[in-house]
């Protein structure tokens, strides 16, 4: 496993804040404060027809090829 997926695995479980709409099949954007970081990334709502819009709170479930995988808290 690289770095990188190391360091994905450590987003998962983690609270984070919507800033672009996204769904499942529309990627967007979210925001989480990683060790006194805010780290912004690209997401999608892991349920088929869930979406999210600005400032909803999201729970990051899974991370796959970089793209957090989020649903409702």
């Amino acid at each position: 496993m690289t770095d990188s997926a190391l360091g994905e695995r450590g987003l998962v479980g983690r609270e984070a804040q919507v800033v672009l709409p996204l769904a499942a099949d529309n990627p967007g954007k979210i925001r989480c404060n990683v060790d006194r970081k805010t780290v912004e990334m690209r997401a999608r709502a892991v349920e088929s027809g869930e979406s999210f819009a600005i400032d909803d709170q999201v729970l990051i479930i899974d991370m796959e090829e970089g793209i957090a995988l989020v649903a409702r808290i």
